[in-house]
């Protein structure tokens, strides 16, 4: 079981991987949901003054405030990002983490003889209900646009398809050959 696991969880990393390079680099779907501020300079200019630096930040920030301004959620390194190579470290180790906790869960949860489109259909369900668990409540508390959240559940349920392809087909029971085999019933 240890080896289907260890495969099936690296196939499963690489496969979300290349999907979320896919998804946000070479499909330009989030262009009209994630915007880019019109005078740049001058955003950077306030966050640098009126921030203590890398954080999440929001404005305004009290609930009385909240009925009465505009909201605004932003994510703030004040180092940059000269480099792509961590982001793409902690998302691919993310996607190992999330593609052994599947494959686990199809070795020791789903029934062995479950066929692999009730195997799939399993990983689909668990990714869907992290979208259900984690993107519509922030969407809901962080104000996400509703095309945004529309295009991250999007992601994570194409996702559950691909991680489910392969760690279903992966973490499929091995029929044991030392049995001998019936020839009337291979007839």
């Amino acid at each position: 079981m240890a080896r289907r696991l260890l495969i099936a969880s690296l196939a499963g990393g690489v496969v979300l991987f290349f999907w979320g390079f896919a998804w946000y680099a070479a499909i330009p779907l989030h262009e009209n949901s994630m915007k880019t501020f019109s005078n740049a300079d001058d955003m950077a200019s306030a966050l640098a003054t009126g921030t203590d630096g890398h954080g999440v930040y929001y404005y305004p920030s009290t609930h009385e405030e909240m009925a009465k301004k505009p909201f605004a959620l932003v994510i703030y390194d004040p180092g940059g990002s000269p480099s792509m190579t961590p982001f793409m470290v902690k998302g691919f180790v993310g996607n190992l983490i999330a593609a052994a906790i599947v494959s686990l869960m199809l070795l020791t949860v789903v029934d062995p003889a479950a066929s692999i489109g009730k195997r799939i259909g399993f990983v689909v369900a668990v990714y869907l209900t992290a979208a259900a668990l984690c993107r519509i409540p922030d969407a809901s508390w962080w104000h996400f646009p509703n095309s945004y959240l529309l295009l991250e559940v999007i992601f994570l349920a194409v996702g559950g398809v691909l991680v489910g392809a392969v760690t279903a087909m992966l973490t499929m029971p091995i029929a044991d050959s030392s049995e001998p085999v019936d020839d009337a019933s291979a007839s």
